[in-house]
């Protein structure tokens, strides 16, 4: 049993100064990995949601945070190592405890008797004296927030929580923390949140443990036996003012059981309870990952007989050309701007647009979360506006090398879309058609030709045979079937479309050159060098005539016309 998992296509190769091996799991902030530091220390590195990220306020606790919670020090705690608040997504480093969580003892275990109970509860409790030393609340104590190595307890996620709360926060008060699990101070947010919030949390984890874990958890004492009920009810009082302070709980909690009575956990765990410690610090620890790049598929095989031609290919085989629009500078084409409130909410928008075809991809990114929430407190947050500037936000996150979480921020999106605007929406097309680009380009090709699929199916029926998005998203399907290993049924398909988009579009459409390229690029693949490098050959003067000479679309298609003429060698 193994507290990490194998990473999934599009997950970082490296956060900061540490390289990603694993993952162990996902939370309300972000997700977390395990990952190892140059010199080889384990560490867990939690990266931060881009939703949180893209709040400026956010930032600034959770630097303040984490330079505090770097001070915690205490058996209890799992030390943080390092964070980076000023990244493009915010990360924290602590390092990694082998152990399951008191959740996963609780699921796995059961209840535990009133003794072991008493002494987990001993060991939060000092925890949280080291946490509270230096300043740091910490907003979240639950048992999935506390790992039990071989020595005890391990309280994790401390000191960052606040920072979250700058961005669920409303009005003058903030819900900060598990719902279920929260103070009433918390849940209400009428009172300052305190060290004595912590206490009621630890008293709700008891309860747990003492119970097993409930769907909504309990949060009164009266079905446990005494001394625990007496205690627990000290931890659960209303007024935080009169709650125990986390010493008071240790120094309670002494008095009913002798906690140095044995050296370690298993003299506090029955058998199942130490066998799941052991089975969690024993588990081997990943290997060096895999390469998650895929390979250009190789020229078909020769059959047996066939004479032999002295085949060539290029040294460099160049990335399929990807037929999808820049989705996210649609925007005008669905709402062109005509009041005055229009061109002032779409003005922040274009800049972002700017920004990202100029190749500014950090400032386009906080360029189309500015834009997006002004068009989302205008508009609405399905307004041709509002919809671009967040397919702009999932694009630059991608670019930026975090493909799985603008994937996810697609996914996001597109059920939001479909819940608002109905299946046949345009905006849900084109926001499921992100999500498809996305689960490519985290490393999921066959993924994203099965759903390319459907949409084209979608795109065919709802906009007909001969629209220009009905022939691009085909073009996208075509080219992930390539990507995923079947170039010889890419490069028929594409064929097929340069057929149909020629008639239906004529040959200098931007949906035909596309398709093209494309068709181009996958007979080189499949083997026949030579045709491709003709059929570049006029494409080029087809984008030169159409473009301009200096134009980045002639650029690009001279540049893959060199890539299959460079110099060469014998297969």
């Amino acid at each position: 049993m193994s507290a990490w998992a194998p990473l999934e296509p599009g997950d970082p190769a490296a956060v900061g100064p540490f390289q990603v091996l694993a993952r162990l799991g996902d939370g309300g902030m972000g997700r977390v990995f395990l990952a190892r530091s140059a010199a080889g220390r384990w560490v867990a590195v939690k990266t931060i949601r881009p939703e949180f990220a893209a709040v400026g306020e956010f930032r600034r606790r959770f630097a303040h945070e984490a330079q505090a919670a770097r001070r915690v020090s205490g058996v209890f705690t799992a030390s943080v190592v390092d964070s980076d608040p000023v990244a493009h997504f915010p990360w924290i480093a602590t390092a990694y405890v082998p152990a399951p969580s008191l959740r996963h003892l609780i699921r796995t275990c059961g209840p535990q008797p009133a003794r072991t109970v008493m002494w987990l509860g001993a060991g939060i409790a000092e925890a949280l004296q080291s946490i509270h030393a230096v300043g740091v609340v910490h907003r979240d104590l639950k048992p999935s927030n506390i790992l039990l190595d071989e020595d005890g307890p391990r309280v994790i996620d401390f000191g960052v929580v606040h920072a979250e709360g700058t961005y669920v926060s409303t009005g003058g008060t903030a819900a900060i923390g598990t719902p279920g699990f929260m103070s009433p101070e918390q849940a209400y947010g009428n009172v300052a949140v305190t060290t004595a919030s912590d206490v009621y949390g630890l008293g709700l984890t008891l309860i747990q443990l003492a119970q097993g874990e409930a769907p909504v958890p309990v949060h009164t004492a009266v079905d446990l036996d005494e001394p625990l009920r007496g205690i627990v009810e000290l931890c659960l009082r209303r007024d935080p003012g009169l709650r125990p302070s986390p010493a008071e709980v240790v120094r309670l909690l002494a008095d009913e059981v002798d906690l140095v009575a044995h050296d370690n956990a298993q003299g506090w765990l029955d058998e199942k309870g130490w066998d799941l410690v052991r089975a969690f610090r024993d588990a081997p620890m990943p290997a060096m990952p895999e390469s998650r790049t895929q390979a250009v598929p190789p020229p078909p095989k020769v059959p047996p007989g066939t004479q032999m031609l002295r085949a060539v290919t290029p040294r460099a085989t160049p990335a399929p050309p990807e037929p999808s629009p820049r989705r996210y500078s649609a925007a005008r084409a669905y709402a062109p701007p005509q009041s005055p409130v229009d061109h002032a909410t779409i003005a922040p928008y274009d800049h972002a647009c700017r920004l990202a075809q100029d190749g500014h991809t950090n400032e386009a990114l906080e360029a189309f979360q500015h834009a997006n929430q002004v068009a989302v407190q205008t508009f609405g947050p399905w307004h041709a506006y509002a919809v671009c500037s967040l397919l702009g936000v999932v694009d630059a996150t991608g670019i930026l090398g975090w493909p799985a979480a603008a994937r996810d921020q697609a996914a996001s999106a597109a059920r939001g879309a479909y819940h608002a605007l109905g299946a046949d929406h345009p905006f849900t097309l084109l926001v499921r058609g992100e999500h498809v680009r996305w689960i490519g380009l985290a490393g999921n090709a066959a993924g994203a030709a099965e759903a390319a699929a459907v949409l084209a199916g979608d795109y065919l029926r709802t906009m007909g045979a001969v629209a220009p998005d009905t022939f691009s998203v085909r073009g996208e399907w075509a080219m992930w079937v390539g990507r995923s290993g079947d170039g010889e049924r890419a490069m028929r398909h594409f064929e097929r479309l340069v057929g149909d988009c020629r008639a239906a579009l004529g040959d200098e459409a931007m949906v035909t050159l596309d398709a093209k390229n494309a068709f181009a690029h996958w007979v080189g693949v499949t083997g026949d060098v030579t045709r491709a490098a003709h059929l570049y050959g006029l494409l080029v003067a087809e984008a030169e005539a159409r473009y301009g000479a200096t134009s980045p679309y002639a650029s690009s298609v001279r540049a893959r016309l060199e890539a299959w003429t460079a110099p060469t060698t014998p297969a």
